[in-house]
């Protein structure tokens, strides 16, 4: 019997809370949540262009941020 889990284990049954933080991080790291909020609302084609957009001046400022920030000259 070395070796094998007993049911009287601290952990059996796992708590409610446990549970719960488990099931917020599994949702977190899968991204559900993001895509649950996005798609909340009906999106029309010039609202989801106009979307993309600001999301691509986004990532290239910040691109260019990064740069800019390795660019400098360091004396």
């Amino acid at each position: 019997m070395h070796g094998k889990k007993h049911f009287r284990d601290r952990n059996f049954p796992p708590s409610f809370e446990s549970m719960l933080r488990k099931f917020k991080r599994y949702t977190e790291d899968n991204g559900v949540l993001k895509e649950l909020k996005k798609r909340e609302f009906f999106e029309t084609k010039g609202q989801k262009e106009r979307r993309k957009l600001k999301e691509g001046r986004r990532r290239h400022e910040k691109i260019m941020a990064t740069e800019a920030m390795f660019k400098q000259r360091r004396y």
